[in-house]
């Protein structure tokens, strides 16, 4: 535990000292100011304008930190060989991968937590400029949407962690977990879309569907974890939804990050 606790403060610290991190807070400030000015000039649902220009300016900011910034504190070790001076001392790899999954996730958590201080800002602002337009608006339904965010954040720095530990190269890694991300947030909407055979000028093939099929359940499907719709209308999902999604969330983590420490304890620094 104070192998894994170490790596981790380590880790934290790495990606606090990080220039991309300052860079992506500057835009993101940006784009709040934006959410404000572009949410009054709308001429109608102002709060759902608000709410989801908001969530999504979150939601893109903590995939560029979990991808840019995890490979980089992942991959990194390995390109410039500071994973000798690690794997010297007593330390296993599956404390080491954990080690920087906690890291990783601590800094999402940060940075989650000072966008939702700036996405809800930007939002309670509109809403006290224009309180007729935020009626069925619900911060308790908003700060849900925050919270699976950071869910699907931390569940895209597991597929970095098991692409940097496969890779020899962090642009590979990179690569390979943006590559990843799109066809997590897209494969629904094309499975939906084959299943449908009007959308698209008759019925696909038995091997298509199969193939999308399998897609559909091999890749992280990050769609579901995207709630800007029931938050823009001040709505919930029962209970029993809430707690499938964080299953799916743990159950998916824990596949990956268990392939990843084996996979790293099988690759030979030496």
């Amino acid at each position: 535990m104070n192998a894994i606790a170490a790596i981790m403060q380590v880790t934290f610290k790495e990606g606090m000292r990080s220039r991309v991190l300052y860079a992506v807070f500057l835009v993101a400030l940006l784009l709040f100011l934006a959410t404000i000015v572009m949410s009054g000039m709308m001429m109608h649902d102002i709060n759902k304008a608000a709410v989801d220009l908001s969530l999504a300016v979150i939601s893109v900011v903590s995939v560029f930190v979990a991808i840019f910034v995890g490979v980089g504190l992942v991959a990194k070790d390995i390109d410039k060989r500071t994973i000798y001076v690690v794997l010297s001392k007593p330390i296993s790899s599956y404390q080491y991968v954990l080690g920087k999954y906690f890291g990783l996730g601590l800094l999402l958590l940060f940075c989650t937590f000072l966008l939702s201080l700036l996405g809800g800002g930007s939002v309670l602002v509109t809403k006290f400029l224009l309180p007729n337009y935020f009626l069925n608006f619900s911060l308790a339904s908003y700060l849900l949407a925050i919270v699976f965010i950071y869910l699907k954040s931390l569940l895209i720095t597991s597929v970095v962690i098991l692409y940097a530990t496969f890779t020899t190269s962090s642009f590979l890694s990179l690569a390979m977990s943006f590559l990843t991300y799109v066809i997590g947030i897209s494969l629904r909407n094309v499975r939906d879309l084959i299943a449908a055979p009007d959308a698209i000028g008759g019925a696909s093939s038995s091997v298509l569907n199969y193939s999308f099929d399998v897609l559909f359940y091999l890749f992280p499907n990050f769609s579901i974890f995207d709630l800007k719709h029931y938050a823009a209308y001040g709505l919930f999902l029962g209970i029993s939804d809430y707690i499938c999604l964080t299953l799916y969330f743990v159950s998916y983590s824990v596949f990956l990050i268990t392939i990843s420490s084996y996979a790293f304890s099988r690759r030979q620094f030496f």
